[in-house]
């Protein structure tokens, strides 16, 4: 019976530019870079949220999105974006038994617009 012994190969190291054929002064495309790796669900949020502008629930998203999502799957990325800044929740409200969280964007996202009503 014969031994197999193997050899470790080493790595190539992509980490450093020189090896990975860019040299670090190249910039990035900010713009695709984001958008894949934001979950297309998190963007069709932000982007309802935004064109409705009034504070939402997931089960009022799902009826946006025409149930193409689970209020399940929204309310897991709705939280996602609280956690990470992007959403705050401003109210809760029980609706048969359950409670419904409506959410706003952050001031940090979407500052407050200045009163016109001054001067």
């Amino acid at each position: 019976m014969s031994e197999r012994t193997s050899t470790a190969q080493p790595h190539p190291d992509t980490s450093r530019p020189e090896q990975n054929g860019h040299n670090g002064d190249e910039p990035l495309d900010w713009g695709a870079l984001l958008s894949r790796s934001i979950h297309p669900t998190r963007l069709w949020i932000i982007e309802a949220m935004r064109v409705i502008d009034r504070p939402l629930s997931a089960s009022e998203l799902e009826d946006v999105f025409e149930g193409k999502q689970t209020t399940s799957a929204i309310s897991y990325h709705i939280t996602t974006l609280a956690k990470i800044g992007i959403l705050k929740q401003v109210e809760m409200q029980q609706v048969r038994g359950a409670w419904k969280r409506l959410y706003v964007f952050t001031s940090a996202v979407k500052p407050a617009a200045p009163n016109s009503s001054l001067g």
